[in-house]
């Protein structure tokens, strides 16, 4: 916990009084907090004590520790081991059970688990797999990352190529494209890098293209004429004089053309209905037409 910073003695009164405190319970609630954030840094410096000489114990060196001849302590290479084995260690020492360390690869899992004469089986052990795995998500992940046991690795190794960060970068025999040493398919077109291993019970998984999502529809402009709504020529006419024919003998007309011209009619009662609300409204002052009521307010 972060010490509160040092303060005048007008700026604690002030703290004070915000706070409806008289200036002594804040002074003494200031000592609590630094007293507290002390308290931790022991409890922290006490726990790494314990857990350097618990591994002492056992005979082997804390992570960090160094020779003189400047190489890590131990005949176990370091590359690879996790970098919360400290953080392990101490909770070790503090009596608390049943966490896992993780390891990136089969190589350092094994030289972890050598090292700490531990079981297999108390190690996760993380696996990356180049091509995609199907996870029911909207897109497809390009890489997915896999958490087993040590033992189940090897089972695993024979029917999968493992990817390796050793291996130098390829170029795709399909789409030419430069991909990492540690694909197992190709960034670009998700060509396999490998062939599946042969006399192995499930080939490697299918290679699942990231969906695409749907463009956006566009804002219809009702004011524009679209493809397929395009007024023919002459029916704007053919349409007034057919409402005129309506309205002098409806008799002289055929089934289709009343039918039509009813239709037509009832179209503009609709229309001027709605002309007429919009005019109430923008009266009421409910939905102003823009710049006419920015105009009027001046």
């Amino acid at each position: 916990m972060r010490p509160p910073p040092k303060r005048s003695e007008n700026a604690l009164q002030r703290r004070a009084e915000k706070r409806g405190r008289t200036l002594e319970e804040q002074r003494a609630l200031d000592r609590s907090v630094l007293e507290l954030a002390a308290k931790e840094r022991n409890d922290q410096r006490q726990a790494s004590k314990t857990a350097k000489a618990a591994a002492a114990s056992r005979g082997a060196s804390p992570l960090g520790e160094r020779t003189a001849a400047g190489a890590s302590a131990g005949d176990a290479p370091q590359a690879g081991l996790p970098l919360s084995l400290e953080r392990f260690v101490a909770n070790e020492g503090r009596g608390l059970v049943g966490h896992r360390l993780e390891c990136e690869g089969r190589g350092a899992a094994k030289v972890l688990s050598a090292r700490r004469g531990e079981d297999t089986d108390s190690l996760v052990v993380k696996l990356r797999f180049a091509a995609p795995v199907p996870s029911g998500g909207r897109d497809g992940p390009a890489q997915r990352t896999l958490q087993l046991t040590l033992s189940s690795v090897d089972v695993l190794a024979g029917r999968f190529r493992l990817a390796d960060d050793s291996l130098a970068d390829w170029r795709c025999s399909a789409c030419s494209f430069r991909n990492f040493g540690s694909r197992l398919a190709c960034n670009q077109c998700h060509a396999r890098r490998f062939a599946p291993t042969a006399g192995v019970g499930a080939p490697l998984p299918a290679v699942v293209a990231k969906r695409v999502p749907a463009a956006k529809k566009t804002n219809i402009d009702p004011k524009r004429a679209w493809e397929g709504s395009v007024v023919p020529a002459g029916q704007v006419e053919a349409n007034k004089r057919l409402r005129e024919r309506l309205k002098a003998d409806p008799t002289q007309l055929s089934d289709a053309e009343r039918e039509r011209a009813e239709q037509l009619v009832l179209r503009d009662a609709r229309k001027r209905d709605k002309k007429a609300a919009r005019k109430a409204r923008i009266a009421a002052g409910v939905a102003a037409p823009g710049w006419r009521a920015r105009t009027a307010a001046h």
